[in-house]
């Protein structure tokens, strides 16, 4: 039935003796009588460490999105509420997951780690207060840190060197190597390194004295000192320091979004150096899109070849071809009268039709070409063509869209890919291109041959055959 999962952080640094206390209380509410009185289908389970966890719920069925609101917002309303815990709802932006379709995605690139991350907070604090979005992913755990900034003038007048002030910090701070142990299997490395006291503070470090041409001297003597936070992990791409934030407009429209981002971050300044692009959103869709029309193309010209060795003639096939645009423009207004938003799975719908739609063209056609070396005029022919084609075409159609409704019709579980754009598109074309194939493709086939027959007459001589009079009845005949 998939999986629900319910995040929470502490916010404060805890052990895990700390963090179980936290868990035992949420535990006392997600494994309550109440709660399995309210769901009683529902299997749980949690993992934690120091910093915070995870709350997963596995229906034995699928849950409707409806349903899986109602059982979060129930887990909400009744958690213990702490100072030190912060919950969070659903699935959370992982900047790794670029086809998560949920979020706009906003990657910036630079050589340097700490301005990308003030470039992604402005980008969050922007995105706040902006009204386009409705939910911006919250920062990374972010590590403690202390930032060490060296004066270069007073270290110049006390003769101390930058080398000498970092080798003095990497050695009382993590010790030094002096040697290798070798065993069989693997390497022991020996490290030398000063007691490390019960309570580490800042004062270890900015009273950890160097040794400079004026003598021993504290750090602090030509160093300053801040704390800060920085993130915990570096992500690079092609030899760049990259980062991302993700942001939900509640628009589905990915050309809406695309345009709420660039509207975003026209108003905040990239360094020179630096770049920000859309990870997937509009971008990825106009790539995956072009490469749809490429095969939508080449699915019409295989139909055209396949139906020209079929007709033995190259414009006969135009009759049937010249239906696929009828397809399109039904899933299209399909498309808009039930507000669809248009992504991949719709543009492959149109490809899905370019090789569907054709079909009750091809019928109509070998049934006309039929009729007519049996004898009988083009227009008998035409006539008794669909009188005897309508009722299958007609039938074709409406078991594939009997079989679509389902899907087309239905509610997303919201879990992976949803077909029911697809459905959508493939019904609502299918309709609209029978409804037109049944009068189009006699049409196109009576001005296709008679076309045909006046470029011969042009370019050979040969005599027209005798005109139809139309207000004579098609006689009955034929097979």
């Amino acid at each position: 039935g998939g999986q629900i999962e319910a995040d929470f952080n502490l916010r404060v640094d805890q052990n895990l003796d700390r963090a179980y206390e936290e868990v035992q209380a949420m535990e006392a509410v997600i494994l309550g009588e109440e709660f399995k009185a309210s769901w009683p289908d529902i299997t749980l389970g949690l993992f934690f460490h120091d910093r915070g966890g995870e709350m997963m719920f596995w229906p034995e069925q699928p849950m409707h999105p409806t349903e899986q609101e109602a059982l979060l917002a129930w887990i909400g309303e009744r958690l213990p509420r702490r100072s030190t815990v912060e919950y969070r709802f659903g699935k959370q932006y992982d900047q790794r997951a670029t086809q998560d379709a949920r979020w706009t995605r906003v990657r910036i690139e630079g050589p340097d780690s700490r301005v990308v991350q003030e470039l992604i907070d402005e980008v969050r604090r922007q995105a706040i207060t902006s009204p386009d979005f409705t939910e911006v992913s919250r920062a990374d755990d972010l590590a403690r840190e202390v930032t060490v900034s060296l004066d270069r003038e007073a270290m110049q007048r006390l003769g101390a060197s930058s080398q000498a002030v970092l080798g003095n910090i990497e050695w009382n701070l993590r010790g030094f190597m002096v040697s290798r142990f070798q065993t069989a299997r693997s390497d022991i490395p020996i490290i030398l390194e000063y007691d490390k006291p019960g309570n580490p503070n800042r004062s270890d470090l900015t009273d950890m004295e160097i040794g400079t041409d004026s003598g021993m001297m504290p750090l602090s003597a030509f160093a300053a000192f801040a704390d800060t936070r920085s993130t915990s992990t570096i992500v690079r791409r092609d030899g760049r320091i990259s980062d991302s934030i993700g942001m939900r407009t509640g628009d589905e429209d990915i050309r809406r979004n695309y345009l709420a981002v660039e509207k975003l971050m026209g108003g905040i300044e990239i360094p020179e150096g630096y770049r920000w692009t859309q990870d997937g959103g509009w971008e990825e869709f106009q790539r995956q899109n072009q490469e749809l029309m490429r095969g939508l193309f080449l699915a019409l010209a295989l139909v055209f070849l396949l139906m020209g060795v079929l007709f033995d003639s190259l414009i006969l096939p135009l009759c049937a071809i010249l239906t696929v645009p009828f397809g399109i423009l039904g899933a299209v207004w399909a498309y808009k009268l039930t507000n669809t938003p248009i992504g991949v799975l719709e543009v492959m719908a149109l490809a899905v039709l370019s090789g569907v739609v054709v079909n009750n063209g091809i019928v109509l056609i070998d049934r006309i070409l039929q009729n007519e070396r049996l004898g009988q005029p083009r227009r008998q022919a035409i006539v008794r063509a669909v009188q005897d084609r309508a009722r299958p075409v007609l039938m074709t159609a409406l078991t594939t869209i009997c079989g679509l409704l389902p899907i087309a019709v239905g509610t997303p579980s919201g879990d992976g890919f949803s077909f029911k754009g697809l459905a959508i598109g493939v019904c609502a074309g299918i309709a609209v291109s029978t409804f037109f194939t049944l009068w189009s493709v006699p049409l196109l086939y009576s001005l296709m041959r008679s076309f045909g027959e006046w470029l011969t007459h042009w370019f050979t001589g040969r005599q027209l055959p005798p005109h139809e009079d139309p207000s004579l009845p098609a006689s009955p005949g034929g097979a």
